[in-house]
């Protein structure tokens, strides 16, 4: 019969498995609402933020979102946040799901304040 052991059990921590082509969002989601124009060339459409993460966010979904690699724009009843170049990735539940591309330090650090200043605590 085994008995319990006083020392602390090893814990070996796995890293998940995703689909090679699938890629994790690595920051937490934010609730933030905000002012959203995407722009493709000179298409654009004018929708809201739902939320918002050190590499992505999400949008209130529209009829027919702008696909592949578009510039997304941020703003505030103050004027403009940010503007950053993102990639669609996905519909999903009334949302459109976009990544960032491309981040510097500073656009790093605008989303960080963002998320501080705009995001609506949790209940």
């Amino acid at each position: 019969m085994n008995q319990p052991s006083s020392a602390p059990a090893e814990i070996r921590v796995r890293p998940a498995s995703f689909a090679p082509n699938e890629r994790r969002r690595l920051g937490e989601r934010a609730p933030v609402l905000l002012d959203a124009t995407v722009f493709r060339g000179a298409e654009l459409r004018l929708t809201q933020t739902l939320d918002l993460s050190s590499t992505g966010c999400a949008l209130r979904g529209c009829a027919d979102p702008l696909a592949g690699n578009v510039t997304l724009q941020l703003a505030s009843s103050a004027g403009e946040l940010l503007r950053v170049q993102a990639r669609f990735k996905r519909s999903f539940q009334g949302a459109d799901a976009y990544e960032f591309v491309d981040l510097d330090d500073a656009e790093r650090l605008s989303i960080a304040e963002i998320i501080d200043r705009f995001g609506v605590p949790e209940q």
